[in-house]
């Protein structure tokens, strides 16, 4: 056994546990530059369809502002008539821009209606206020002009929902557009 001093003097003599240096943060690994790749691929791919998206929308974004002129004129009964033929006009032109022409173009009465509600997943169109898209242009313009206000805000707001939630239909192969 040692003595104790020799003890105390071995003791003495140890140090504390030493700790390696912490590990860097730069550089980093070779994996972490693959995911900041792919990170940014994936951030250059999302900016990409969200700019699709936004300028495949243009006619939509047209389509409600042209709406937000009509509908003073059709609160308008002196100006209602020819409101009323605007908003059809309106409603066709974003139908053909959604879907091939030769679908559309030709279009009328409860087809063309049948076209619209497909678009709203209903018949708002065909037994609704819609109807008056199809049946305003036969009538004269002093019935028109004696339409209830709320049948007109009710087709507006019809237009203005189709407008906003309609989805383009794809054309069939060899269809140009």
């Amino acid at each position: 056994m040692a003595p104790a001093s020799d003890l105390a003097a071995t003791l003495g003599a140890l140090h504390d546990i030493v700790l390696p240096a912490p590990v860097p943060w730069w550089p980093p690994a070779p994996g972490w530059y693959g995911v900041a790749a792919l990170l940014a691929a994936l951030a250059v791919w999302i900016g990409w369809r969200l700019f699709r998206r936004w300028r495949a929308n243009a006619y939509r974004r047209d389509a409600l502002r042209d709406l937000a002129v009509i509908q003073p004129k059709l609160a308008d009964p002196a100006r209602r008539a020819a409101a009323l033929g605007d908003l059809a006009t309106l409603v066709r032109r974003a139908a053909l821009h959604t879907a091939p022409r030769d679908q559309v173009a030709a279009l009328s009465g409860d087809a063309w209606l049948s076209f619209l509600d497909g678009g709203l997943r209903g018949d708002a169109f065909r037994s609704g206020a819609g109807r008056l898209l199809v049946d305003a242009p036969y009538r004269p313009p002093a019935a028109i002009a004696r339409i209830e206000r709320t049948e007109i805000d009710a087709l507006c707001a019809l237009v203005e929902r189709w407008l906003r939630l309609h989805r383009r239909l794809r054309a069939a192969p060899g269809i140009a557009r």
